[in-house]
C-alpha cells in the first residue's frame, strides 16, 4: 500500500503533456529529443494531490475540457493572498478568468500586457486574450479512506491551485523567436502552407529553453512527482510533430490570409498565463480567409511562450 501510494504508473502522462509539442513520428522533424523513448514507459507520477485518484496529470498549455475541476475565483484569490510576497501574479492569480473587477485593475498595473476594459489581455495592441485559468483544484486519492493511510508529504501542495510553483527570477532567454505573436503567427502560417517541418520545428522551443526557463514553474515539476525534464519533454516533442503534421495537412498549399488571432475560452483551456520568467499565451485560433472570403479558422498552433518581447511556439497540437 505504502508503495502504490507514492508512485502511481501513469500511462496517460503523455497526454498531459500534449500541452506542447510532440509525436512519436517526429524523428523525420529534423531534431532529435533527449528524452529516450524507452524512458516514457518508465515515467511515474506521485499519489499527490493532483494526482492521487490516478487520473492523468496535465501540464500548464493543454486545452482544458469544459468540466475539468478548475479552482473558482474565490480559491484562487485565496492561494494568491497565501502568498508572500506574491507581485504581480498574486494580482494576475486573484483575477477572475475574463471578469472585471478590482483585482483586475491590480493585474494591469503589474503585467506585462495592457488589461482591457472587460478584462482582457491586450496583445500586440490588437488581440484580446482572456484572463486564463491557472491550477486545478486538488483531486482527492483514492487511498484516503484506507486503515492506516498517511498523505505524501508534499511542501509545495498549494502550487497545483495555484498553477505554478514559486522560483526565483530567471535570466535565461528564448533564441530564434520572433519581436511578437502576430510575427511569429504569420511565421508559423507561411511555414504550415509550404509544408515546411523544419521551420515550424525551428519555431518552437528547443530542450534547452524548456529545461532551463520552462519546466521547473508547473506544479508537476516538484520533487513528490518524480518526473524528470527530459521525460516530459520527450512527450511534448512527440505531440508536437503530430500537430505539425495536422497543421500542413490543413494548410498546405492553400491560399490562406492570416486577419486575425482568436483563443478559446478560459474554461477551454485558452487565455494569458502569467509565470514568474514567461507567459504563455494558450489556446490560440488564426483566423484567416480565402480568395473567395470564406473564413478558415487553424488551431493546430496551440500555444506560444513569450519571454521579455521574444515569442516561440510552445506546444502544436493535432
Amino acid at each position: 500500500m505504502a508503495a502504490w501510494r507514492v508512485a502511481v504508473p501513469s500511462l496517460l502522462i503523455g497526454l498531459m503533456v500534449l500541452c506542447g509539442c510532440s509525436s512519436e513520428q517526429a524523428t523525420d522533424e529534423g531534431s532529435t529529443p533527449k528524452a529516450s523513448r524507452s524512458s516514457a514507459t518508465a515515467v511515474q507520477e506521485s499519489a499527490s494531490p493532483e494526482a492521487g485518484d490516478g487520473s492523468p496529470m496535465e501540464l500548464p498549455g493543454q486545452s482544458r475540457a469544459t468540466d475539468a475541476a478548475a479552482p473558482s475565483a474565490s480559491e484562487t484569490r485565496a492561494a494568491a493572498e497565501r502568498e508572500a510576497g506574491g507581485g504581480r501574479h498574486a494580482a494576475a492569480d486573484a483575477s477572475d478568468a475574463g471578469g472585471s473587477d478590482a483585482s483586475d485593475t491590480e493585474a494591469a498595473e503589474a503585467s506585462d500586457f495592457p488589461l482591457t476594459e472587460d478584462g482582457r489581455f491586450l496583445i500586440d495592441g490588437r488581440w484580446r486574450a482572456p484572463v486564463a485559468i491557472m491550477g486545478r483544484v486538488p483531486s482527492r486519492s483514492v487511498a484516503e479512506n484506507a486503515p492506516g493511510y498517511e498523505p505524501p508529504n508534499d511542501p509545495e501542495a498549494e502550487s497545483v491551485l495555484r498553477g505554478r510553483r514559486e522560483v526565483p527570477p530567471n535570466d535565461m532567454q528564448l533564441t530564434g523567436g520572433f519581436e511578437s505573436a502576430a510575427e511569429l503567427a504569420e511565421e508559423v502560417l507561411a511555414a504550415a502552407i509550404a509544408g515546411d517541418t523544419d521551420r515550424l520545428t525551428a519555431a518552437r522551443v528547443t530542450y534547452e529553453e524548456f529545461e532551463g526557463l520552462l519546466w521547473y514553474e508547473f506544479p508537476q515539476s516538484r520533487p513528490i512527482t518524480n518526473i524528470k525534464p527530459e521525460d516530459a519533454f520527450g512527450f511534448l516533442f512527440r505531440e508536437c510533430g503530430e500537430g505539425i503534421r495536422h497543421g500542413i495537412q490543413e494548410a498546405a498549399g492553400r491560399d490562406l490570409e492570416l486577419t486575425g488571432i482568436g483563443f478559446a475560452s478560459p474554461e477551454e483551456g485558452g487565455g494569458l498565463a502569467e509565470y514568474t520568467n514567461f507567459n504563455l499565451l494558450q489556446g490560440i485560433q488564426f483566423h484567416t480567409l480565402t480568395p473567395e472570403g470564406d473564413l478558415v479558422v487553424l488551431e493546430f498552433a496551440r500555444t506560444f511562450v513569450e519571454k521579455d518581447g521574444v515569442w516561440k511556439v510552445y506546444i502544436y497540437k493535432d
